[in-house]
């Protein structure tokens, strides 16, 4: 008896409880309890499936579910697709999205969690690469908000063939996912051919199952390699690797390290791909691409052939740390939310990843390889504060640097950002067209100082250009030639020091400070040595207004061939003047083979078109010394 005392003693019944959730699962049809559907509960925060015992119904289809502990979390009725019946999660939704968090303390015990299930459809189809069907190629089906659907898991079989179900009525994507690791080199793809959902052929369910939803593969090929440790070489379990194409499109395809450190990713077309190593915070180790690059400028291609696997393509990964600080507004000290940090290392090149300051204006950023850095806060135009790099600085060159060190955060780095306005306004074509894709520079209206911050035009030709320190600015429309608008700026001049400048203030924006932009023309031409016939690099060609003697803004450089493209030029008449940079040792020349703007010819640029061949011969310096005789 006194044993039986102490062990109630050491163990009282309440460190025996355990959540339990429990209730039955019916028949739509006929209202009477199922027996035999899986129960299956995640939880809500993760999405991951949980341990249970108990997750079957009995023959009234009544069950209980016993969990490991207190927590909140998600469950289903998960039926086989013999059954026949949808899968459902609990309260009566087929999305996991959409299921009714269920939050269980250390003794709750749910009742009443209920389940009425309906009979589904199918979908059907073949999966096959020429005329040969493939067996052992998973399907995933998604639902039409994107949504993967993990209760109706289908493989093909017999020649190609799958049937995945049941799913209630409505729209759903369905991708061939071949596993390289199973010597199945094909190109993840969706029904209708595309790689992702943006480009899949949506499958319509009505009131019966769907048949003949065939996909066509194409050959393709993976990477393989392994995820280590810098420190020890040490194999990282759990790290996800990023595939992006040579276009920077990010590959639908995913893989993560297993126990050794090993990955497999693909399959995809044959092609250059880069590869990208993406831990979490708390894993530790930074974000790099393939070999030890901080961004995918810097990355090395991986050429993927089809029917196999590129080896070898490892990672040693050392260990991270983090930079971290607040945000504050100078003008009043109270923290800023959701400013954009930017991170670049001393070359310039920006680190891919960002972080956002929080409500109380904290931020982290990280995981950063050890090293140093230059961080700015990059506040929108809306936000009304100016951007600033550490500390206090106005561009990376002057920039406090960071050091980074493994496995340490360096703090207070704090930014204390100045008020600031924006201009918006549309720039329109001739028609009232909207153009889309024009650059718009900024200059200092005190110092007509060009501004580091510029902006483009929207696809309707819309523009916003911020964060701006209160102040005048003036701003120009610059189209590039093949788009064929003349320059122009605010308010319809040509010339900077006759623009009109524009005031800004703090926290709101200028407005309607809008563009209409007439066709331009253009010059081309050669510049060669009159002495040789070999082009000459690095001449700057400048034209004037043939009647005012003005030097218009745009100008332009010889290439490595001696040609050159001015312009886009409003419509008019202008003489070009080659203008020899010091150091080369060529005489300055006018067109046509004049050394002063009084004998110059006159060039008529039309809209629209381009005038060639203004070539010019230059004299030597020592040539023209000596009365170099024009011709």
């Amino acid at each position: 008896m006194g044993i039986i005392l102490l062990v109630v003693l050491l163990f009282p019944y309440s460190a025996f409880a355990v959540p339990t959730i429990s209730g039955q699962v019916k028949n739509a049809n006929t209202g009477f309890g199922i027996a035999g559907i899986d129960l299956d509960v995640f939880d809500y925060a993760t999405g991951s499936a949980v341990t249970i015992t108990g997750g079957t119904t009995n023959a009234t289809g009544n069950y209980t579910v016993t969990l490991s502990g207190p927590g909140s979390y998600i469950i289903r009725a998960d039926p086989n697709q013999t059954d026949g019946f949808i899968d459902e999660f609990y309260n009566e939704v087929y999305l996991k999205s959409q299921a009714t968090p269920l939050a269980l303390g250390d003794t709750t015990a749910l009742t009443g969690i209920n389940f009425t299930l309906s009979i589904g459809y199918n979908i059907s189809g073949r999966v096959y690469y020429g005329v040969s069907g493939l067996d052992a190629i998973d399907i995933d089906v998604y639902a039409s908000n994107g949504e993967f659907l993990s209760g109706v898991p289908g493989t093909t079989s017999g020649g190609g063939y799958y049937t995945v179900g049941a799913v209630p009525a409505g729209t759903y994507y369905l991708r061939a996912e071949p596993a390289p690791s199973l010597g199945q080199y094909y190109v993840v793809t969706f029904y209708g051919g595309g790689p992702d959902i943006a480009g899949a052929s949506p499958i319509v369910v009505t009131n019966t199952s769907v048949g003949n939803i065939n996909i066509n593969l194409t050959p393709g090929g993976a990477i393989g390699g392994k995820v280590t440790a810098k420190s020890n070489n040490a194999p990282l379990e759990g790290i996800d690797l990023d595939l992006f194409d040579s276009n920077r499109n990010y590959m639908n395809v995913t893989a993560t390290t297993a126990a050794d450190g090993a990955y497999l990713i693909g399959a995809v077309a044959p092609g250059n791909y880069r590869l990208r190593v993406d831990p979490t915070v708390s894993q530790g180790y930074p974000r790099l691409y393939y070999i030890n690059a901080l961004n995918f400028s810097l990355a090395q291609d991986i050429l993927v052939t089809a029917g196999t696997t590129t080896p070898g393509i490892n990672f040693s990964l050392p260990s991270a740390g983090t930079i971290s600080g607040v945000i504050r507004s100078s003008a009043t000290t109270n923290p800023i939310a959701n400013i954009d940090l930017d991170c670049y290392d001393l070359m310039g090149n920006r680190v891919d990843i960002t972080a956002l300051s929080g409500a109380d204006g904290t931020y982290r950023i990280g995981p950063l390889p050890p090293g140093s850095y230059v961080l700015r806060a990059d506040p929108n135009h809306t936000q009304g504060y100016l951007l600033q790099y550490y500390n206090h600085k106005t561009d990376g060159l002057t920039a406090d640097t960071i050091i980074v060190a493994s496995g340490a955060d360096t703090g207070s780095i704090n930014f204390d950002l100045a008020d600031a306005g924006w201009v918006q306004g549309t720039v329109w074509g001739p028609g009232a067209i909207p153009l889309p894709d024009i650059d718009l520079d900024v200059y200092d209206a005190a110092t007509d100082q060009r501004q580091t911050l510029g902006g483009k035009t929207a696809a309707d030709g819309a523009y916003i250009v911020g964060p701006l320190a209160p102040g005048g600015y003036k701003l120009r429309c610059d189209p590039t030639i093949t788009q064929g608008f003349a320059v122009e700026y605010w308010n319809s001049k040509v010339r900077l020091a006759n623009a009109d400048p524009i005031n800004v203030a703090a926290a709101k924006g200028t407005m309607s400070i809008n563009f209409n932009l007439d066709l331009g023309g253009s010059l081309s031409g050669t510049i060669t040595s009159l002495l040789t016939s070999l082009p000459i690099q690095g001449i700057d060609l400048d034209v004037f207004g043939s009647s005012s003697g003005i030097r218009l803004d745009q100008s332009a450089k010889t290439d490595a061939a001696g040609y050159y493209e001015l312009g886009p030029l409003p419509p008019g008449t202008y003489i070009l003047l080659a203008d020899v940079p010091a150091g080369l040792l060529f005489a300055h020349l006018y067109y046509l083979n004049s050394r002063s703007a009084v004998g110059a010819s006159v060039l008529t640029v039309n809209a629209g078109t381009q005038l060639p061949h203004i070539d010019l011969s230059l004299p030597s310096v020592a040539a023209a010394s000596v009365g170099w005789m024009l011709y």
